[in-house]
């Protein structure tokens, strides 16, 4: 959702909203003979969103569970739910159809960062 689309609709309402802050990119020549192509968003999430990652969040143990067998599968349930929360994070900019490459940190509160690194050429002629 772009800034603009963002700006007309409610922030309070409980549908998940991302507004674009700033986006910048540069070329990484850093690795030779591979270029890479570096992009960095900045984004703010509405309390929807927010929620979405807060409860993507696995904060629980091995410790937690008696049976190895179910803090695997308590572990396999919340790796899920921050993979459907990434996805539409990346949705929201554009970067759907992205399966490595990125990543998605939280900067402070509600405002988060994701990079994408994607090579561009590997230096072969």
């Amino acid at each position: 959702m772009t800034q603009n689309q963002f700006e007309k609709k409610d922030f309070n309402n409980p549908e998940f909203l991302v507004q674009m802050i700033a986006r910048g990119s540069f070329i990484d020549r850093g690795c030779p003979p591979k270029v890479y192509q570096i992009d960095v968003y900045s984004l703010r999430l509405n309390w929807y969103a927010l929620n979405g990652f807060l409860e993507s969040w696995c904060c629980n143990t091995r410790a937690c569970y008696e049976k190895e067998e179910d803090w695997l599968a308590h572990k396999a349930e919340m790796d899920g739910k921050r993979e459907a929360w990434e996805r539409k994070i990346l949705d929201s900019i554009g970067l759907g159809d992205a399966q490595t490459g990125f990543h998605i940190v939280q900067v402070t509160s509600e405002i988060f960062s994701v990079t994408f690194m994607q090579e561009i050429s590997n230096g072969e002629k």
